[in-house]
């Protein structure tokens, strides 16, 4: 039985034993969201820069391919530069600062992503769900005090972020891709107080034996 693993994974120029893997990432990203916007009317073309200036991913492998994945990036709210970023386009100033209730630094989860090729896959268990658990895991064991998302309502990610126990900051949002999300944030006390899921297990099982993928070392030139 083909068994699925996680791997954290850089936006960019991943190290050398890491760029099949990161190879795999683009294409469930890319083949995803292009068909994404296909159904919304949008047209392409889709840019790997939207992929490649990513600080980094939580990405579920079934073999050799990549089925899920989701991006993670942390600001500092302090800074009105980062309120500016496109990001936050369609936040208000109140959902911001909701945003930043138990503190400034907080991470951005966006382009959640699972590939039309999961159901085949049958990996055995939601692979929504666990990706999302994942994601948290990182979120838990990094220095962000707050988690966030645009959720899609046409998939209904806004009922599973809430399983995992996100709270909604805003609703109905207009999005940038033409459909309508939720505005929603995960904090560490909620999330930790949330009652038990059934793919708890499955999450720590992945999270404790992921694949760490670092960026090469810089160049000179930066």
């Amino acid at each position: 039985m083909i068994q699925a693993y996680c791997v954290l994974l850089p936006g960019s120029r991943p190290e050398p034993s890491g760029a099949d893997l990161h190879a795999a990432a683009y294409r469930c990203w890319y083949e995803s969201w292009s068909e994404a916007f296909r159904e919304l009317g949008k047209p392409g073309p889709l840019h790997s820069d939207a992929f490649t200036r990513q600080k980094e991913m939580c990405a579920l492998f079934i073999g050799e391919q990549c089925m899920a994945l989701s991006f993670m990036t942390t600001v500092d709210l302090e800074y009105p530069i980062a309120r500016a970023d496109s990001y936050f386009h369609n936040w208000s100033e109140r959902a911001l600062s909701s945003l930043a209730r138990d503190g400034n630094l907080v991470m951005l989860n966006g382009n959640f992503t699972v590939h039309a090729d999961a159901r085949r896959a049958a990996p055995g268990f939601s692979l929504k769900d666990v990706l999302l658990g994942l994601c948290l895991e990182r979120f838990l064991e990094s220095p962000a005090t707050a988690m966030t998302g645009a959720v899609r309502k046409t998939r209904n990610v806004h009922g599973l972020v809430r399983r995992w126990g996100a709270l909604t900051l805003e609703e109905d949002k207009p999005s940038g891709h033409g459909d309508l999300v939720d505005l929603v944030a995960f904090y560490k006390p909620e999330v930790r107080r949330r009652p038990p899921l059934e793919f708890d297990a499955t999450v720590r099982q992945l999270w404790d034996a992921r694949t760490v993928v670092r960026p090469q070392a810089s160049s000179p030139w930066g």
